[in-house]
């Protein structure tokens, strides 16, 4: 799901025609509500509802989101050797 706000912001960018700036305005207000197709593929990844190649797959941007599920499967690699680490 993509969900796109009508703020002042949304609205210029729209009037000026300026669709990659608008990519990156939705991208960056997730506080206010905002999100990019691929960032709910990512959150469906996250909870296991589908797979990395699911995700990766529907992506409008399948490298950007391949990056990013790679560096989060790292992240928690690398936490669950601390964690084994703590435990010795």
């Amino acid at each position: 799901m993509e969900i796109l706000l009508s703020t002042a912001r949304v609205r210029d960018l729209i009037y000026k025609g300026n669709i990659e700036l608008l990519r990156n305005t939705i991208e960056s207000s997730s506080v206010e509500g905002m999100r990019l197709f691929d960032q709910s593929l990512y959150q469906l990844f996250m909870d296991k509802k589908i797979s990395e190649e699911t995700a990766i797959f529907y992506a409008d941007r399948p490298t950007d989101l391949k990056l990013r599920v790679q560096s989060q499967t790292q992240q928690m690699f690398t936490k669950k050797i601390e964690i084994l680490d703590e435990s010795e």
